[in-house]
């Protein structure tokens, strides 16, 4: 493990001063602020304080802003796993096994990052009217009674609210999200082996349209189901789409037949392990180019 910790290591260090991973997180960061700008002009223009965390749950509670935001995953890892003129001193030092793991490393510490990054931009997104107590504010229910209610589903967030605290809601959106994030990139990752063919890039899209076309509300839109038609498709999306799994909202809490998290988490695990031991096979047939474009 310590021979794939610094394959890990020598990946970060490509990091340093990159104009394109610099450039990358502030465009994310633009991003996240846009789609938080209406609610925290709410918040501002009514003088309401939220706890840390409800900004991001009401945002991020919601399949469009995961699928925006797993972009910065996909331009990051455009090129993983990730060669350079190092790459042949690692391969003879630690073997290609223990190479590989060393870029799964990096893949899942990606991920975090940017689960991280946008959970905290949208605190700062309102920074200045947030509070630390594990309490939920009262701004949601304010909206509902006014034409702001355009900025989020309601009914979403107050079902979410009667789920549990906010520190523990965005903790369980977080681990989906990180979930959903790393199996991109896992997905990415096994293209790009896969006969040198290059081809991750195009792969994480295709899955993340996917994830895009298997929403409920595309689905209707499509077919023009009506009311008993659109449940029976709001619970086989839930089952059917990554995406849907990582948008805590499209979960059973005691009312439908929709995925319970438990579900979702071992879904998650399920790919992760097939794109894992798939990415182990294909390794066998890659090509190696030690060549690395900042």
């Amino acid at each position: 493990m310590r021979k794939s910790i610094k394959v890990f290591i020598s990946n970060i260090r490509l990091w340093y001063r990159n104009p394109k991973i610099i450039i990358l997180f502030i465009i994310a960061l633009v991003c996240v602020f846009m789609l938080c700008q209406r609610i925290s002009l709410f918040i501002r223009d009514n003088g309401f304080t939220v706890n840390i965390f409800e900004v991001f749950i009401a945002i991020f509670n919601d399949q469009y802003s995961i699928l925006i935001t797993s972009l910065l995953v996909i331009v990051i890892l455009f090129d993983a796993p990730t060669t350079d003129p190092s790459t042949p001193y690692y391969l003879i030092r630690s073997g290609s096994r223990k190479w590989l793991i060393g870029q799964m490393i990096f893949l899942a510490f990606v991920s975090t990052v940017c689960v991280t990054f946008i959970l905290v931009s949208s605190v700062l997104s309102v920074a200045d009217r947030v509070y630390l107590s594990d309490d939920w504010s009262s701004f949601a229910f304010s909206m509902s009674y006014s034409k702001a209610d355009e900025i989020i589903n309601i009914d979403r967030f107050v079902k979410t609210m009667n789920f549990s605290s906010p520190s523990m809601t965005a903790l369980s959106m977080l681990i989906l999200i990180f979930l959903y994030y790393l199996t991109i990139a896992l997905t990415e990752m096994l293209f790009n082996m896969w006969h040198m063919s290059r081809k991750g890039g195009i792969a994480a899209v295709l899955f993340s349209f996917y994830g895009l076309i298997m929403t409920p509300s595309t689905i209707a839109g499509i077919f023009g189901l009506d009311e008993m038609k659109m449940y029976k498709a709001n619970v086989a999306m839930g089952w059917l789409s990554p995406l849907n799994h990582a948008t805590f909202d499209m979960h059973s809490f005691g009312y439908d037949r929709l995925p319970h998290l438990w579900h979702s988490l071992l879904i998650f695990l399920l790919l992760i392990l097939i794109l894992v031991f798939s990415s182990f096979h294909v390794l066998k047939d890659y090509e190696y180019d030690f060549s690395y474009r900042r």
